[in-house]
């Protein structure tokens, strides 16, 4: 029974992590994207 419980814990925790890095990979894409904006902004107000 503990063995079970101890398996479905480590379950749950990996799915936790997988979900986490997930939301790491899509924050830092809209931080990417974000800058790569911000410069091309720049570069235009620069180029006038």
């Amino acid at each position: 029974m503990a063995r079970n419980a101890r398996a479905a814990a480590r379950a749950v925790a990996i799915q936790q992590d997988a979900a986490a890095q997930t939301a790491t990979r899509w924050m830092f894409a809209a931080a990417g994207l974000a800058a790569a904006l911000a410069l091309a902004g720049a570069l235009a107000l620069i180029s006038g």
